[in-house]
């Protein structure tokens, strides 16, 4: 009985740790579409908005990722170079 609890729980944990990095990893995606949406309809995306949709998603997650930061970032200064071409 008590393998079945042990078994039992961790199961659980790793539910909720997938669905967790679930969760992320589909928050991500939308604001990266949303950003490309908009490019692609040519909607002039200035760096404050750019900014505000990326740091909506980090404030999400608490800013726990500082590797996602730079990713982010990168995607940013990207997003501004083409409003400025």
């Amino acid at each position: 009985m008590k393998e079945v609890a042990s078994v039992a729980f961790w199961a659980f944990i790793a539910v909720v740790v997938i669905a967790n990095v679930w969760r992320e990893v589909a928050m991500r995606r939308e604001t990266e579409m949303t950003i490309r949406m908009a490019l692609e309809k040519g909607q002039q995306l200035d760096a404050a908005t750019v900014d505000q949709l990326l740091t909506r998603y980090l404030d999400q997650f608490d800013g726990a990722h500082h590797a996602e930061t730079a990713h982010l970032a990168d995607r940013r200064q990207a997003a501004q170079s083409l409003e400025a071409g």
